[in-house]
């Protein structure tokens, strides 16, 4: 597995997908403040990392692929060995998804592009989706916040990162 520092550059969406972009802002903010319980996929109820990103994507584009019973909870992101099959799951049910390579140590990212990050001293643990505003990330928080909005410097210890994945069907989130 290749880890990455977390050097990432953010880009908005391509023009034609503007709308998106901003839908993608008005779901995460709908998602805010949702109470961070694992295995729960549920907005302003309870969702893990992992529900959390997946329940707002699924709200963006009109299919509740989120509820598959195969579709990790995130503890499945804490042990190296569960989490390359909790992965292989994730982009199976929400194909097509590319991995993002990141040949020259600084990675463009878009909005709605998720990031697979850990902690300096284990593997991968934690899910987040890149936001609608430049230089924002989301994610389920088991602090008070809950599913909040963060800057690049992530806190609560994430401090690799181990993959990016983009989505290849966010034109359905202009719907």
């Amino acid at each position: 597995m290749r880890i990455y520092p977390l050097a990432l550059e953010f880009e908005d969406l391509p023009a034609d997908l503007a709308v998106a972009q901003r839908r993608l802002g008005e779901v995460l903010e709908s998602w805010k403040g949702t109470p961070y319980i694992s295995g729960q996929r549920l907005r302003g109820v309870g969702a893990d990392c992992i529900g959390s990103v997946f329940g707002a994507i699924d709200e963006l584009d009109g299919r509740p692929r989120a509820q598959d019973p195969s579709l990790p909870a995130d503890t499945a992101l804490h042990n190296p060995r569960a989490a390359y099959k909790a992965v292989a799951a994730i982009r199976r049910i929400y194909a097509p998804a590319e991995r993002l390579r990141c040949p020259h140590g600084r990675l463009s990212v878009q909005p709605g592009d998720l990031l697979v990050v850990g902690t300096s001293k284990g593997g991968p643990g934690h899910l987040m989706i890149v936001g609608a505003r430049k230089n924002t990330v989301w994610h389920a928080s088991n602090s008070a916040s809950g599913f909040c909005q963060t800057g690049w410097a992530l806190g609560d210890g994430f401090e690799r990162l181990f993959a990016v994945y983009r989505l290849g069907d966010r034109e359905r989130w202009v719907k």
